[in-house]
């Protein structure tokens, strides 16, 4: 099963042909469906993020192994709240690497140069922006690794 896994924040998204970079706001993630279970695998969204008091937590077991994974067996995991758009997406351009800041156990800032280009739309409300990413993608506890 899986869902929703938040794999940085910090986020900036490159495009060197453009010359510039898009910086996502603050309180912005990057999160993943590591399991495709409601979003396709290799789509990657940087959206608004929100702490959740939970006095009662549960999670999907292959989740909460994905996120042990992620961010190590110690780490002290923290349930949020996400609203994942459905469009409409507009087209922003390409990207050819992206930036973000991870915590846990491999905590610090990381770039990733993207072989070929990547998709990233935007939508405007509720704003986020979708990193698309081919269906071969390999994005694991290591973070992204291929393209």
């Amino acid at each position: 099963m899986g869902g929703i896994l938040v794999k940085g924040d910090e986020v900036e998204l490159v495009s060197t042909k453009a010359e510039k970079a898009v910086y996502a706001p603050e309180r912005y993630v990057m999160c993943q469906d590591t399991g495709g279970q409601y979003l396709p695998r290799c789509n990657f969204y940087v959206l608004p993020y929100r702490f959740s008091e939970c006095i009662d937590c549960t999670y999907d077991k292959d989740l909460l192994a994905d996120a042990r994974k992620y961010y190590g067996e110690s780490a002290k995991l923290e349930k949020g709240l996400i609203a994942i758009p459905r469009g409409p997406w507009h087209r922003l351009g390409h990207i050819d690497a992206i930036r973000y800041r991870r915590r846990g156990y491999l905590k610090g800032s990381y770039e990733h140069v993207f072989v070929g280009d990547v998709r990233v739309d935007e939508c405007k409300s509720p704003h986020a922006f979708r990193i698309v990413l081919p269906k071969a993608c390999v994005a694991n506890e290591r973070g992204f690794v291929k393209p």
